[in-house]
């Protein structure tokens, strides 16, 4: 994939998970929102990113 394209992806990764991060000290969320979101934030990191960063190899 295109280099500027998975920069993007990741920018708008991390500004969710600042976001979650306001939403629960703003108590908006709850604790297990804000987990669940953190856990699919560290898959799509872990497994999705590389797999498109590599072209599905």
């Amino acid at each position: 994939m295109d280099k500027k394209f998975i920069k993007i992806i990741t920018v708008a990764a991390v500004f969710i998970l600042i976001l979650n991060m306001i939403l629960l000290a703003t108590k908006k969320i709850n604790e297990l929102s804000f987990w669940i979101i953190i856990i699919a934030a560290a898959v799509f990191v872990y497994v999705v990113l590389p797999k498109m960063r590599n072209g599905n190899k």
